[in-house]
């Protein structure tokens, strides 16, 4: 729940200044079970239909991957799933009905159509918040990664203007997608 290795391999902390036991344990009780606890809250409280655990991915699969290299979609949408978003195994867990993810990619297509592949549950499938929470209140949940290739210059910034505009066009998938699917 420390990270510390980045996902491209590089180590967080220098050699010998790793957290121990006593600052993990209280830096999970200050920010890790409080996250947690108001996010169970939210979900047990509101009126809420769906979720999203949005993250950002590298433009290529880092060198620590079997993958190294290969280039990323746009988006990757995951729900535990296979790549059309249904579950690997009879039985199996996801964290979304299929057909919603299916939907969602649909409207993350035609929102940036031309600009980059939306794929489901590739390179991610999804993760602990998502499956954690799904579990406890059966709540569908999406975790969203977006390619931070597509905001970002080469020198890690990413203008305003053009985070206004991604947020913008992200909302108008979003609303797109919830619109097809709770009709």
């Amino acid at each position: 729940m420390v990270k510390v290795i980045t996902q491209d391999g590089t180590p967080v902390f220098r050699r010998g200044q790793t957290p121990g036991r006593e600052l993990i344990g209280t830096l999970l009780q200050n920010y890790y079970h409080p996250f947690h606890e108001r996010l169970a809250g939210a979900l047990d409280t509101r009126p809420i239909e769906i979720a999203f655990d949005c993250h950002s991915m590298l433009p290529r699969s880092p060198p620590v991957r079997m993958d190294a290299g290969r280039p990323r979609p746009l988006f990757c949408l995951s729900n535990r799933g296979d790549r059309n978003g249904k579950p690997k195994t009879a039985g199996g867990l996801v964290t979304c009905p299929p057909g919603w993810l299916q939907a969602l990619a649909r409207s993350f297509q035609a929102e940036f159509d031309g600009e980059g592949r939306v794929a489901m549950n590739d390179p991610f499938r999804g993760g602990f918040i998502s499956v954690a929470h799904y579990r406890r209140r059966r709540i569908p949940w999406v975790q969203v990664e977006i390619n931070r290739g597509f905001y970002e210059t080469e020198n890690r910034e990413a203008g305003e203007a053009r985070l206004a505009d991604l947020r913008e066009r992200i909302f108008s998938a979003l609303t797109g997608f919830w619109d097809e699917v709770s009709g």
